[in-house]
């Protein structure tokens, strides 16, 4: 037996004393951190073994894997800390067109330079800021080919109807077009894909998957429209992420296999879908009942009992990056699953302390991604090694990670990492393993995020945590402005801090700050509250109009904003 093996089995029983309440002795008494030295050990035998070339490295990684999953249940039974911000600290900006909308780390040695001006545009946070309210949002992709943006949603009464947000990119500001349909599901979609090559975009419910196309797309504010409708097909049980394959063909994930279509022949399936169980909020009225057509094939996993709670196509090697589900299944990590070869398990990924609900991928370098983890913390990995090669603390267990984007400007590699709870947005320089910004939301929750590389620009679906099923928010307070945080384009206020005496506020009375939000009014250099599910976009630029900000909210203390 394999010395490795052997070490790896003598700290599963570590861990099993450490877990014993019996046990009055040992690492228990060093409380978290005796856990965590437990588990940094187990990866410490990893890394030496795959520097080793260990035969049996697989089953090591497996071994591992199981005592991770074990020390991360025992870990949820302690209380996380509460997050504290950082106090304002007045700075300098790196550039004149530095949205006031950031908030800088100091002492950072970032690795944009002159020599690199997109990686500047975006290391200094040059950036106009756009956004438009969309419904509550579940996820946002953009088209491979940066044509097309959407974002799955839930409206209606109760937020219990399916929505289908949509823009053509390109234009100044293609926010304020939104194209908004009924997808004509059963329930809520959250499944969320789009074929650039065909200018589809699929949404799926737990039922069946609706295609529809957006070139024939004309925008129409909020209204919501009857989409384009182009094909219907039938889940068969595979309840999951959609995935759009190299060879035309779409997958959906379920347990113990995925399930392909196409490509197809036939476009609307035919047949009638049974309604009557539903949970929108129209009474089935605005369900469009074709049943779908069937699936063509079906890979079976090697693991039957796996079902993939994320997942996410590597473009280079065409495997499935696909992330566990902890909650459900006890297992916190991910594996790559090769498709060509029967659903076997390519590689498996350890080291997370949470679900891995996102990933990221970049043409800058095609070995490596980004994982989202709900423990609070992002990480990337080299696709040929087990453990992360970083690991970024974005929160820890108290503050979700909830999306990443992985983006390589002029080269560099850069990340921008989204948090539930601190409601904003970090962009990291890899290289110098450092967060170098924030970017406010207007105390929003990120819920998803999506790099347009073709317009330089960062889009960000949030969610107002203070707005309640009926579009009415609560526990909001007067808000206390600075005078030096105001801004109103129609009065042309100088938003000069300088100016102003710190302790100098307004009280406002039209204006309301959330009582639990994250940040104070005076955290970034403007004073923002979004009280409603927002989309942004943040347009990178060389001079951007500094004055392209969004407007303060409408909410109040207890009434509807609509």
């Amino acid at each position: 037996m394999s010395s490795f093996i052997t070490r790896i089995e003598e700290l599963e029983q570590r861990l099993e004393e450490y877990d014993d309440p019996e046990n009055d002795e040992g690492e228990r008494d060093s409380g978290a951190a005796g856990l965590v030295q437990i588990l940094r050990d187990v990866c410490a035998v990893v890394r030496e073994a795959e520097a080793s070339d260990a035969e049996n490295l697989r089953d090591i990684v497996e071994k591992a894997h199981g005592i991770i999953n074990d020390g991360v249940k025992i870990s949820y039974a302690v209380p996380p800390p509460i997050p504290i911000p950082d106090l304002w600290d007045d700075y300098e900006s790196p550039s004149e067109y530095t949205t006031r909308l950031s908030r800088f780390r100091r002492g950072i040695a970032v690795s944009a330079m002159n020599e690199t001006p997109l990686a500047q545009m975006v290391y200094q946070a040059r950036c106009e800021i756009i956004d438009n309210r969309i419904c509550e949002p579940s996820r946002l992709v953009v088209s491979p080919g940066a044509t097309c943006l959407a974002v799955n949603a839930a409206g209606g009464w109760k937020n219990r109807d399916p929505i289908l947000h949509y823009y053509l990119l390109g234009s100044d500001n293609p926010l304020l077009k939104p194209i908004t349909i009924d997808p004509g599901l059963s329930e809520v979609a959250h499944a969320l894909a789009m074929d650039e090559s065909k200018r589809l975009i699929f949404v799926g419910d737990s039922y069946r998957v609706k295609s529809f196309s957006w070139d024939n797309g004309t925008p129409t504010g909020c209204r919501i429209e009857t989409g384009t409708l182009v094909h219907t097909l039938d889940s068969d049980g595979c309840d999951g992420a959609i995935a759009i394959m190299p060879n035309g063909r779409i997958a959906r994930a379920g347990k113990g296999k995925l399930e392909t279509h196409g490509p197809e022949k036939k476009l609307i399936g035919e047949g009638k879908f049974n309604a009557e169980d539903n949970s929108r909020g129209d009474d089935g009225e605005g369900i469009e009942l074709s049943s779908g057509n069937k699936p063509h094939n079906a890979v079976k996993f090697e693991d039957v009992e796996f079902a993939p709670a994320a997942w996410h196509t590597h473009q280079p090697s065409g495997n499935i990056l696909c992330g566990e589900n902890g909650q459900r299944d006890n297992r916190y990590g991910c594996i790559a699953l090769d498709l060509e070869h029967g659903g076997k398990i390519a590689a498996r990924y350890i080291g997370h302390g949470g679900d891995v609900d996102r990933f990221s991928t970049s043409e800058g370098d095609p070995h490596v991604f980004a994982t989202a983890g709900s423990d609070g913390f992002a990480r990337l990995y080299d696709m040929r090694h087990p453990l992360p090669i970083l690991t970024f603390d974005c929160g820890k267990q108290s503050d979700p990670c909830t999306d990443v984007v992985l983006i390589h400007p002029d080269g560099i590699p850069s990340l921008f990492t989204g948090e539930n709870t601190s409601q904003q947005i970090k962009m990291w320089d890899i290289r110098s393993r450092a967060a170098v910004y924030e970017l406010s939301t207007g105390n929003n929750a990120i819920v998803s995020m999506a790099w347009d590389y073709a317009h330089s620009t960062l889009y960000a679906a949030t969610e107002c945590s203070y707005m309640d099923r009926f579009s009415r928010t609560y526990d909001y307070r007067r808000a206390r402005i600075p005078k030096w945080a105001e801004y109103d384009p129609e009065e042309d206020a100088s938003m000069d801090k300088e100016d102003d005496d710190d302790d100098e506020y307004d009280e406002e009375e039209d204006r309301c700050w959330p009582k639990k939000a994250y940040h104070g009014e005076n955290f970034f250099g403007y004073c923002f509250d979004a009280g409603i599910h927002r989309i942004y976009g943040y347009v990178f630029k060389g001079e951007p109009d500094m004055t392209q900000l969004p407007t303060y909210g409408q909410a109040t203390m207890g009434s509807s904003y609509w």
